[in-house]
């Protein structure tokens, strides 16, 4: 078993990039569709990061750099956190992730829909998130 800790290191120099990078990871191992959206200043704005799909279930995730989860709105805008409000208003998915706990949170809550519902599919085992926990994430993940 894993633990996710709160804290992790200094992670100022942590970019939301790295952030984006393990999200992909993590969905391509479960095989979620996925779609990252180029805000352009044309489109709607506040829309998130990635917009995803996995057993019927809809989400969206908003990537923050490490430690933004704590701060007010989980670091993010007025206008993600409307779409957000707008996106639960749906019964979708709508999650910020600036580590592996909240990645970890995702994976709990999608396990609990596939379970509670007539969806069709295999819970996602706590080891596609260990597999994230290298590099900087090390930091944020320890053996129990």
């Amino acid at each position: 078993m894993v633990t996710f800790l709160a804290k992790g290191v200094d992670d100022r120099n942590i970019k939301e990039n790295y952030v984006k990078e393990r999200v992909k990871r993590f969905l391509n191992a479960v095989g979620a569709w996925q779609f990252w959206p180029v805000q352009t200043g044309t489109g709607a704005q506040g829309i998130p990061d990635c917009i995803f799909c996995w057993n019927g279930i809809f989400g969206s995730i908003e990537t923050k750099r490490p430690g933004r989860r704590g701060q007010k709105n989980g670091g993010c805008t007025q206008l993600q956190v409307l779409q957000g409000e707008l996106i639960t208003q749906a019964k979708g998915l709508w999650f910020v992730v600036d580590g592996p706990a909240p990645l970890n949170e995702l994976r709990i809550i999608l396990n609990e829909r596939l379970a509670g519902g007539a969806l069709t599919g295999s819970p996602i085992r706590e080891e596609e998130i260990v597999k994230l926990c290298t590099g900087y994430w090390k930091s944020y993940c320890r053996s129990t």
